[in-house]
């Protein structure tokens, strides 16, 4: 019951749904069960800008199912992943991760399979690897919607999008008109604060600087009233250049 709450509560309020998250994990005994609390939560303490907290929980949740459950793994290694690709100490975290998560599999570990491809092209396209390599695999990350329907507006799903958009694909718009679509119906302010910060940025890469600085104005807006704690960085960077570029 606690862990249904918290989901409802993570559509409209992030730091509400971290507290539920974090009863709801002390609550629960049984490993299996406890880790799809842990990777929600996770995820909510990276957004909330708690790195440390938001690896700990994920590296706890790893340890307590053991070799069992690949997929249940494939996802809290993905939350894992998005903190470790960030944090200078956690370097050969992610050298560890990314020949997996690189290779990952959508048939054997599903949406966990999506976020790990999605996250080891953003992490390769940070590092200069082709264009054409990180998006074909950020296009395998998002194929058949598992990521929407499971994260809408999580890192693997704009991660991947990301990769699209710098890579000048037109799918990475429709990706977030999607995203939007699905937020609008499902009221997760979230999703909607986070696919709007993403397609402001993904119009200003193929120079729709009007679109940019709308979507990137309506992004900041939203992403301040969820309370995302890392949130006004990307956007407001997004904007900034958008309007740098428009020459405001």
């Amino acid at each position: 019951v606690v862990f249904d709450l918290a989901r409802a509560e993570a559509l409209v309020n992030g730091p509400a749904a971290t507290d539920r998250l974090a009863e709801a994990l002390r609550l629960e005994p049984d490993p299996v069960r406890r880790a799809p609390i842990a990777e929600l939560l996770a995820g909510r303490l990276s957004f909330d800008a708690h790195p440390r907290e938001s690896s700990a929980v994920s590296a706890r949740a790893l340890r307590d199912l053991g070799d069992a459950h690949p997929r249940l793994r494939a996802r809290l290694e993905a939350e894992l992943l998005n903190v470790a690709m960030y944090e200078p100490a956690m370097v050969d975290v992610v050298a560890n991760l990314m020949p997996g998560a690189r290779a990952a599999r959508l048939e054997e570990l599903g949406v966990g399979a999506c976020a790990l491809l999605g996250m080891s092209a953003f992490v390769d396209a940070r590092a200069g690897r082709p264009a054409a390599e990180v998006a074909e695999r950020a296009e395998r990350a998002l194929q058949g919607g598992e990521l929407l329907a499971a994260a809408n507006g999580g890192a693997a799903h704009m991660q991947a999008a990301f990769v699209l958009a710098v890579a000048d694909s037109e799918l990475a718009l429709a990706i977030h008109a999607e995203g939007l679509a699905r937020a609008r119906e499902t009221g997760d302010a979230f999703a909607f604060a986070a696919n709007k910060i993403f397609a402001g940025h993904a119009h200003a890469c193929r120079g729709e600087l009007a679109d940019a600085v709308a979507d990137g104005t309506a992004g900041v807006e939203a992403t301040e009233a969820y309370d995302i704690g890392i949130g006004p960085a990307w956007a407001c960077a997004f904007l900034a250049g958008a309007l740098m570029d428009r020459g405001d």
